[in-house]
């Protein structure tokens, strides 16, 4: 099968959805899209891209599109998104975060259900080869019954957040199961500090250091960290690539970080395995973009569509308003824009 592809964003991180693409069996790069000219330039020549625009609108000479690939900076996705819709492609992949504010990822979804647009959110890390291994241990009975969870990133709640809570949602069905409200607890809740005004990385607003904990199953809960107090995960001390999960059970635990591979001890089984992130990262982003394709024609069934995509980023809202409020909140709710605001407000200092 033949898909059409298009870039908006041609950044380090857009190149690396081309090198994948290129990879993908029938995919076809038709256009890209960046304001900066050069940068533009570059990234067509390298892959032999037809299009060259420097405005979203121009993507229409292109003809019909199957995927559109948005990289560009978190704040200004919301307007991409908007401006694509009007093209019709028949789904939008978007970078995490969705957004800089609740009100945009809101717009997103709506706007694309509207006009019958798949959205996906690009959460590869789940198909490099160590989770998926640790989710079958643990679905198989490995460790017994679960009875703590913690997960941390020393990448901040913006930039590293997103993909820990989307691993957790991967791994734990009580997880997943925030994006549909079928709880079996009687209501699930997260309750969460923050400090610091800024992250590492200006285009990922929001704080510098987070923990909380979440509670999705009546006898466990997940006790999480996000940022530069985090706690370091054996293996290269490189602060994005330290982001793991831990599972305890009755039986032992079983684990997994990106920068180490996956471990199991129990009783009568101990293994680990090294894997290296970036021998495992550009395949993966290849499996999670074939995994795509294959759900255009009905994006809600994909583990990161419209319908999944929600737990993480609702996550990463409860977890400011919960510090903003200083009280347990529903993950499941979000926040709104006022609260975001007002809880950036409070870390720089102001009333």
């Amino acid at each position: 099968m033949t898909t059409r592809h298009a870039l908006v964003g041609c950044g380090s991180r857009g190149v690396e959805h081309l090198q994948a693409l290129v990879a993908v069996p029938g995919a076809e790069i038709a256009a890209c899209c960046d304001l900066d000219t050069d940068r533009l330039a570059e990234s067509a020549d390298q892959f032999d891209v037809p299009l060259r625009a420097t405005k979203i609108d121009d993507l229409a000479a292109v003809g019909a599109l199957d995927l559109v690939h948005v990289a560009t900076m978190p704040s200004v996705r919301w307007p991409a998104v908007k401006a694509l819709v009007d093209l019709r492609p028949r789904a939008i992949l978007i970078e995490k975060p969705l957004a800089t504010l609740p009100s945009e990822a809101a717009r997103m979804f709506a706007a694309c259900h509207e006009a019958g647009i798949g959205l996906f959110v690009n959460h590869q890390v789940p198909w490099h080869p160590a989770w998926p291994r640790v989710r079958r241990r643990l679905q198989a009975g490995a460790i017994g019954r679960i009875t703590h969870v913690r997960a941390s990133s020393m990448g901040s709640l913006f930039e590293q957040g997103s993909h820990l809570f989307d691993l957790l949602r991967y791994l734990l069905d009580d997880v997943a199961s925030l994006a549909t409200d079928s709880h079996s607890a009687t209501r699930p809740w997260l309750l969460a500090q923050a400090t610091g005004e800024r992250a590492r990385l200006p285009p990922h607003p929001g704080p510098a250091h987070t923990a909380g904990v979440l509670a999705v199953a009546d006898d466990w809960h997940i006790a999480f960290e996000c940022g530069c107090r985090s706690p370091r995960w054996p293996g290269t001390n490189a602060y994005w690539l330290n982001l793991g999960i831990e599972i305890t059970g009755t039986r032992g635990t079983l684990g997994c970080s990106t920068n180490r591979g996956w471990w199991l001890h129990t009783p009568h089984e101990s293994h680990s395995e090294a894997r290296d992130y970036f021998d495992d990262d550009a395949p993966a982003q290849v499996a999670f973009l074939q995994s795509v394709v294959r759900s255009l024609d009905n994006p809600d069934a994909h583990s990161c569509g419209p319908v999944q995509a929600r737990v993480s980023w609702n996550c990463i809202l409860a977890t400011q308003r919960s510090a903003l409020l200083g009280r347990p909140v529903d993950p499941r709710d979000g926040a709104t824009d006022q609260e975001i605001t007002a809880f950036r407000r409070r870390l720089a200092g102001h009333s």
